[in-house]
């Protein structure tokens, strides 16, 4: 109630002045003949004919009348009319000056409302987020920092604390002071206070020793403050000064990082005032002192890539779209610039840092927002079609990709059959992949849920695979836990390949650390997939990846505040050409009595000439900080520096780092120009800095390193043979140095394929089918067949099929596949030959069973000719097994060894004899 009193007083006593405007409408009442200025008449006469509070409701109708949208004064009246009526522009303008008087009121009035409704609810749910963490025995971050600095300001118990502490403080270490918060130094302030005033002997001074660089604070979104610690240092200083204390005040210029070139760029940009705001230089010139002084270097600044740029796309199916221009991205055609750049740079190009070829380990792509456009997945994409090793974004919040969006609607699913909306995006989607029409025909008229619809329609086309594979996951939810059941999804059922098929490579990533996050989420909260995908869902899990390891050879892409205190020789630095912009609704301002006061200021509607301060205030600190973070962004480099950009404005801002960068290549083109030994051109509108002849080197000269699509460097090596090295042979090796026999029928190219295609098979399957419950391995078998041997009549793959288990269910047989053993076993051992000499031998088993006593090797066999006795097996299927046996031997020396031929085409198992074996070795 006394708010709203307080906005009708400010309407009835300031808003409008009833003389100022009949004075007006009588000189525009004269003025017949001019539309504009008649309407202007009504629009006064309307609004003077309102009640109170119809008025109240038509203020924005009023305020037009006098100002413009920019809530400037409106030019109205023509020079004309003012030389004839020169009370009337007065009285105009004294009543444009009272409705903008007005109009900052009645916001401030509407702020202080706003305001006060935001703290209450804030107050609200501060009181309910403090009692959930007492209840739960939870304190943050922020809360250490809090509690310790209540104490310490308690005055009936900050004494004690700060006297028993006293004596065990002798040197506080603060390390990037640059990001220190104003709490955190408070505390600080608060433990070295006694330093200065009960001084110990000087035989055990005590110290306190900060190092920062303001030129680094980039962290004021978690409370870092640059001029505070400016501030704290000139406190501390005055405090040591006082007590008679030594100080001292040590400027850290060598740089140990960066080559000298890359150095005296950075300082060149820097010198121009308008880039180092906020870098709190005081008038100083920037100055970095190189440690290696010869170490050569390279900056190079692209032309910005255009914001629409039309290119040819050919359709390579059919050439119906080849003369259709397409418009392409600007960020997708950086993206693959900086691809192709890393290409050509890979074992190709030297880097004198490292003392060697440039590797994918060497680049770090910095971005100042993490998917700006999506500008990383389009680089990662780039990369990858390149074969190019990349580490993915930083950061990655799961929720966020479309391929966990996938998963997540997979899992609601299984949850929940009725569930209509999440199954019609899994339908959709990548897992099954029905079009619009498909899935329009599937639920259209439908009574009942949209899986009753399917299963109504699964023997029909294309419903019918659709069904089954869905049939398929519901029956593994069931039996498995969250990561096994996504596990066989991706993998068994191929989820991983399709979804990678429709989202790119750049998904990958994202899957691998959603899978990481289950298995983590079992081992503490146990496998319940619906509690999972609600904790998922509820908490938006962003997941932070570690690149700060030195034995990665990937390019990494990141943040500049993820990369703070990193480097690499090589930097991409792409995200160049925005600024930022302020839109916060919320302001605060420093008071010395009250601290820090919010404003909330919910739209420009309500902006006053004091809150215009406060966002005027907060660009500019929001813009110094975008300065240093360009500082950062620069140092990283150790050798060279790519700057590249894409345009996102009609006209690039002048504030921007590619226009600082660009300004400071237009300086050192004048600054360098008689230096001979440092060389600056411009090419093709690139801007070249670089500092050394080495560049000129002729890298093709050097044929081992002639590299492309970012292959490594030992791919086009010779391979050496170490000469001591000893002699390794295989089954296939060991068959090749026989002479086959002559009678043998030659088989033709089509039926040698089938032959091998077949084999392949029946081993796959007799390799995985002993794993499968008896009562399922037929429906196994058909599933395997499906999906590897499409291409295969139906009679054949029942063929295969029946073949298969005829052999494992046989009465004879089984037993070896009751037995525990292990398939598709690989061995391997150093053994002699006939001749003595000592050769290493490598082989896989298809089956290997391991018995107390004995050793039991089967070799499967596919042949549709199955040989009556070993006397007509093919020799060469008697020297694999003898080669089986020879390793065996070395490996289980104390065991006999028992060899079986078990052929499938007419299930025969045949023990073959150690003595026929013995003719066979190698």
């Amino acid at each position: 109630i006394a708010m709203q009193s307080i906005e009708d007083q400010i309407m009835r006593h300031t808003c409008f002045s009833k003389s100022n405007l009949k004075v007006i409408q009588e000189i525009l009442l004269e003025q017949t003949k001019s539309k504009k200025y008649q309407k202007m008449f009504n629009q006064i006469k309307d609004w003077m004919e309102l009640s109170f509070e119809e008025k109240k409701e038509q203020l924005d109708f009023y305020c037009g009348i006098f100002l413009d949208s920019y809530g400037l004064l409106k030019k109205t009246f023509s020079s004309d009319l003012i030389e004839n009526y020169p009370i009337l522009d007065e009285t105009f303008n004294q009543e444009a000056l009272r409705v903008q008087k007005f109009l900052n009121q009645w916001r401030a009035w509407h702020i202080a409302n706003f305001t006060r409704s935001f703290l209450d609810l804030g107050r609200i749910i501060l009181q309910t987020y403090e009692k959930l963490k007492t209840s739960n025995f939870v304190l943050t971050y922020d809360d250490l920092i809090n509690k310790s600095l209540e104490l310490l300001r308690r005055p009936d118990i900050a004494p004690w604390i700060l006297y028993k502490l006293d004596g065990g403080i002798d040197h506080i270490l603060v390390d990037e002071a640059q990001d220190v918060t104003p709490e955190q130094w408070a505390i600080i302030t608060s433990l070295v206070e006694e330093f200065f005033y009960n001084k110990n002997s000087d035989s055990n001074p005590r110290t306190i020793f900060s190092v920062g660089d303001v030129k680094q604070s980039i962290y004021r979104f978690q409370g870092a403050n640059p001029d505070y610690f400016i501030a704290i240092h000139h406190y501390l200083k005055d405090k040591a000064i006082q007590s008679q204390s030594m100080w001292h005040d040590l400027e850290l210029q060598m740089s140990f990082r960066s080559s000298p070139i890359l150095l005296q760029f950075i300082d060149i940009i820097f010198s121009n005032p308008e880039a180092s705001k906020g870098l709190k230089l005081d008038n100083i010139a920037l100055t970095h002192i190189p440690y290696i002084k010869n170490r050569p270097g390279l900056v190079e600044l692209w032309p910005l890539v255009k914001k629409e740029k039309k290119v040819e796309r050919k359709n390579p199916w059919n050439g119906m779209l080849d003369n259709t221009k397409n418009l392409l991205p600007a960020h997708i055609i950086v993206a693959q610039q900086i691809a192709k750049k890393i290409s050509e740079m890979i074992n190709c190009d030297f880097l004198e840092c490292r003392n060697r070829y440039v590797q994918p380990g060497d680049f770090l792509i910095l971005v100042r927002k993490r998917n700006q456009s999506g500008f990383a997945d389009e680089l990662i994409r780039a990369l990858k079609n390149y074969n190019i090793p990349v580490s993915g974004i930083d950061r990655i919040k799961l929720t966020d990709q479309l391929v966990i969006m996938d998963l997540i609607a997979l899992g609601q699913f299984v949850l929940l059959e009725e569930d209509d909306f999440n199954l019609a995006l899994v339908l959709k989607g990548p897992l099954v992949g029905l079009t619009e029409e498909e899935l329009f025909d599937l639920g259209q008229g439908r009574s009942s849920s949209l899986w009753k619809a399917l299963q109504a329609k699964k023997h029909l086309n294309p419903y019918k695979e659709v069904y089954k594979f869905l049939t398929k996951i519901l029956n593994l939810f069931y039996a498995a836990s969250p990561y096994e059941f996504y596990s066989e999804i991706l993998n068994k059922l191929e989820g991983r390949k399709k979804l990678l098929s429709r989202l790119g490579q750049e998904a990958e990533d994202a899957l691998d650390e959603f899978m990481n996050l289950i298995l983590n989420y079992e081992e503490k909260q146990g496998s319940s997939l619906q509690s999972f995908l609600q904790w998922l869902i509820k908490n938006d899990i962003e997941v932070k990846r570690d690149f700060e390891q030195d034995n990665v050879n990937y390019v990494r892409f990141m943040t500049v505040h993820g990369a703070k205190g990193l480097q690499a020789p090589i930097i991409f630095l792409p995200d160049t050409t925005d600024i930022p912009y302020v839109n916060t609704k919320l302001f605060w301002e420093e008071n010395e009595e009250l601290g820090s006061i919010p404003f909330l200021v919910p739209s420009l509607k309500f902006e006053t000439n004091f809150t215009k301060q406060l966002r005027e205030k907060e660009k500019n600190m929001t813009m110094n900080e975008y300065r240093r973070l360009l500082y950062v962004a620069l140092t990283r480099a150790e050798e060279r520096l790519y700057i590249m950009g894409w345009e996102n404005h009609k006209n690039l801002p002048e504030e921007s780092w590619y226009s600082l960068i660009k300004k400071g290549f237009e300086e050192a083109s004048q600054s360098f120009d008689k230096d001979t030994h440092i060389k600056i051109e411009k090419d093709n509108d690139i801007w070249r800095l670089s500092s050394y002849p080495q560049y000129d080197r002729n890298i093709k000269n050097t044929p081992d390193h002639q590299i492309k699509e970012g292959l490594p460097y030992w791919f086009f090596e010779e391979y050496k043979i170490d000469k001591d090295q000893i002699p390794l042979l295989s089954p296939s090796l060991y068959n090749r140095t026989i002479n086959f026999e002559n009678s043998k029928i030659l088989l033709d190219n089509k039926e040698k394929i089938e032959k091998f295609e077949r084999g392949i098979v029946i081993h796959k399957l007799l390799e995985n089918i002993n794993n499968v419950p008896r009562g399922h391995r037929n429906e196994v078998c058909e599933m395997f067949l499906k999906n590897f041997c499409d291409h295969w009549p139906i009679e054949k793959r029942n063929e295969i099929k029946n073949e298969v288990l005829n052999f494992i269910h046989h009465e004879q047989y089984n037993w070896l596949f009751d037995l525990k053993g292990q398939n598709e076993i690989s061995v391997k051992a150093n053994i002699k030959d006939k001749h003595n000499n000592i050769i290493r031998g490598i082989a896989v088993i298809d089956r290997l069973i391991v018995l107390e006593d004995e050793i039991l090797v089967l070799e499967y066999k596919s042949d549709y000719i199955v040989p009556l006795s070993i006397k007509t097996v093919k020799d060469s299927y008697l020297r694999q097994v003898a080669f089986y046996v020879q390793i065996l031997k070395k490996i289980y020396s104390n065991k006999k060894i028992r060899s079986f031929l078990l052929w499938t085409r007419k299930p025969k198992l045949m023990e073959l004899d150690p003595t026929i074996l013995d003719h066979y070795k190698p």
